[in-house]
């Protein structure tokens, strides 16, 4: 942990790195939406949670701010890599059930199956074997 202590600590940094983590939201937003199709009504949590654990932060122990801001970077690579998993797992559900909806039993694919028997049988008598 002490890696990530600063030292010294410097209000303009705090503003920085508020800021910083604030454009997190956007990036949650994104993946949120586009990876995991969840229906986001009130996005502003997204937006104001990470400046608020850095502002917290630097009340609570000002040297670890950096910390509180670097936090946001594993997260939303997790969320990345799920999300990547959750939609391929889902496209392929999707083409799975694409696939078997032409394999069902129906009329018409009977009547292709007819049609292609006699134009198989057509095809053969005729001398074309």
């Amino acid at each position: 942990m002490e890696t990530f202590y600063l030292e010294r600590h410097d209000i303009e940094i705090t503003i920085f790195l508020t800021l910083f983590s604030s454009a997190f939201g956007i990036f949650y937003y994104l993946v949120l939406k586009a990876l995991f199709k969840l229906p986001l009504k009130p996005a502003w949590p997204l937006f104001v949670v990470p400046p608020v654990v850095v502002i917290l932060t630097a009340l609570y122990h000002p040297g670890y701010v950096p910390f509180a801001c670097l936090v946001n970077f594993p997260i939303l690579l997790l969320l990345m890599i799920i999300g990547g998993i959750y939609k391929s797992i889902r496209k392929k559900r999707v083409a799975i059930a694409s696939f078997a909806f032409f394999l069902r039993p129906t009329y018409t694919n009977a009547y292709l199956a007819l049609g292609h028997w006699a134009l198989v049988r057509v095809w053969r008598f005729n001398g074309y074997h």
